[in-house]
């Protein structure tokens, strides 16, 4: 698989240090193109990380014209999907591997499921064994301080876009 991503050019190095192949500066108005360029307008699979109606339509537009699977962290806005015979759209709610119903409002509520408890440990028997491997790693840490109240000056970091290419860490001292 060839991997292409997006990110801020001071990440660069970081995406690439990650496995990236080709990182594009998402803010740069040929991104697009270069994506279609670099798949050869036949990229398959995208994932949304970021997640807001903005970014879920930019991922959707990247995929080639034969179709393929885009997955975010929310649910994509009805009027997003043009392409519904090509294009599968799929997010992710990661408190579904516990496998428990989720008696949150909809779109988000779900029933128990079983199933996705027994693939999670699966899942997270594999992460661990390529995290101890180095096969996989996380993310730079920052560790903060301030404990559970200095959580909402990170939040707000975060809202200001001052926070890239890291987690935020706040120790519960």
């Amino acid at each position: 698989m060839e991997v292409i991503t997006t990110c801020s050019p001071r990440n660069f190095d970081l995406v690439k240090s990650f496995g990236a192949d080709h990182v594009l500066d998402y803010r740069s108005d040929s991104c697009m193109e270069g994506i279609k360029k670099l798949s050869r307008n036949s990229l398959r699979y995208a994932i949304d990380c970021v997640s807001e109606p903005e970014t879920m339509e930019f991922c959707y537009r990247c995929i080639g014209r034969a179709g393929g699977r885009l997955t975010a962290l929310e649910p994509p806005p009805k009027h997003l999907h043009t392409r519904p015979r090509t294009v599968h759209l799929d997010w992710v709610l990661a408190p579904v591997l516990v496998g428990k119903p989720i008696g949150w409002p909809a779109p988000m509520g779900r029933p128990a499921d079983p199933e996705m408890r027994e693939f999670a440990k699966t899942w997270f028997a594999t992460a661990q064994e390529l995290l101890d491997a180095g096969k996989l790693r996380p993310h730079p840490q920052q560790v903060m301080e301030g404990g559970l109240p200095g959580i909402l000056e990170g939040l707000e970091l975060i809202r200001k876009h001052r926070i890239s290419g890291q987690k935020l860490v706040y120790p519960l001292e």
